[in-house]
């Protein structure tokens, strides 16, 4: 049959048991340089909101802190939500923002593509050859002489 251990005896055999605890050389061993900064407040500024003491509720009606609280919760779903009184010039700011950035990309795709545009047309106006200039000005004054031709035929002086 096995011995079962009651409640007085389980405590004088923890007191017994004796456990190392380290020292705080050891644990600081593998820390370097962190060793020396306080914990409290985690990587927050020194003097952040976060770091100050909560205040403490002046009221002491149960119901005006459970309302203080719930305002407290609700405050943060707000804010997170990013609505609220607070954000509401931030919010603006941002959509102003977007609105500069949208329109100044859709400024620098036009600007593109009215670069691509030059650089596909011929780069420096109309060049005619000799052989091609002859032909447009012998054509120009073949018609111009065919028109005071048919003028002269039809109406003799």
């Amino acid at each position: 049959m096995a011995k079962e251990k009651t409640p007085e005896q389980k405590l004088v055999s923890e007191a017994t048991r004796t456990t190392p605890t380290p020292t705080s050389e050891s644990r600081n061993k593998g820390k370097g340089k962190r060793s020396g900064q306080p914990r409290i407040g985690g990587t927050a500024v020194p003097g952040a909101k976060s770091t100050q003491p909560k205040p403490v509720s002046t009221s002491s009606n149960p119901q005006q802190q459970q309302q203080d609280y719930s305002n407290r919760i609700m405050r943060r779903q707000m804010e997170h939500k990013g609505l609220g009184p607070q954000s509401e010039t931030e919010r603006m700011q941002e959509a102003q923002e977007k609105r500069k950035k949208k329109i100044e990309r859709k400024k620098q795709r036009v600007e593109e593509k009215r670069q691509e545009i030059r650089r596909s047309l011929p780069s420096s106006g109309f060049k005619l050859g000799k052989k091609n200039l002859y032909f447009i000005i012998g054509t120009a004054v073949a018609i111009i002489l065919l028109i005071v031709i048919f003028l002269i035929i039809r109406h003799p002086f």
